[in-house]
């Protein structure tokens, strides 16, 4: 079962036995890149909920 569209390392972390091993993955920078998310994107996200909750500011928007 797979949550995500795609990983960013180069071996990524599966269960074995019910269990997932404790282990450092690598990540992928290829991989990474592809996947990264637009920057004013998230920005966007934040300044509304920020709104939505009526708490202070917790960022300064990008000019």
């Amino acid at each position: 079962l797979s949550l995500l569209e795609g990983d960013v390392v180069q071996d990524p972390l599966l269960p074995v036995a019910g269990e997932i091993p404790v282990r450092r993955p690598v990540v992928d920078e290829e991989a990474l890149r592809r996947w990264e998310a637009p920057v004013d994107g998230w920005r966007a996200r934040a300044a509304g909920a920020q709104e939505h909750l009526g708490g202070p500011a917790v960022f300064e928007a990008a000019p």
